[in-house]
């Protein structure tokens, strides 16, 4: 008998989606929080993610981890209600999950926080320039 497999939601964005670009700007359309598949290393239980469509990529969402969902907050707030509709950038990136590589896009994230309007309005002049 063929097992199928869980449902856990839409299938995951990936690169090709958005044509295989090393960023991208898409607009927040839903934000939930659901429980990984896998386990956390450090402590062996399953973790609660935050989990994102955007407007651009519809029926497509993306895991977003700590350092994302701590990007997400340091720019716009601790109520997820008020990210919809918001841009994100996302970076194009190489990153090991349950076990394999894979190439992924996620939310431009760091330490101390990027300058999000500064890549925001440089994605703005591009596309008013015809670069993108």
């Amino acid at each position: 008998m063929k097992v199928p497999r869980p449902n856990v939601g839409q299938p995951t964005l990936k690169p090709a989606d958005l044509g295989n670009p090393q960023a991208a700007v898409l607009t927040i359309a839903k934000v939930d929080f659901r429980q990984s598949n896998f386990a956390s290393e450090r402590s062996g239980e399953k973790e609660t993610k935050c989990v994102l469509e955007f407007a651009e990529a519809a029926g497509k969402e993306l895991w977003i981890g700590k350092r994302g969902t701590s990007a997400l907050i340091d720019h716009y707030g601790d109520e997820s209600d008020k990210w919809l509709g918001k841009p994100v950038p996302l970076i194009r990136a190489t990153v090991s999950v349950g076990g394999r590589q894979s190439t992924v896009m996620q939310i431009a994230a760091g330490d101390p926080p990027l300058d999000w309007d500064g890549v925001l309005n440089e994605g703005k002049k591009r596309v008013k320039k015809g670069k993108e």
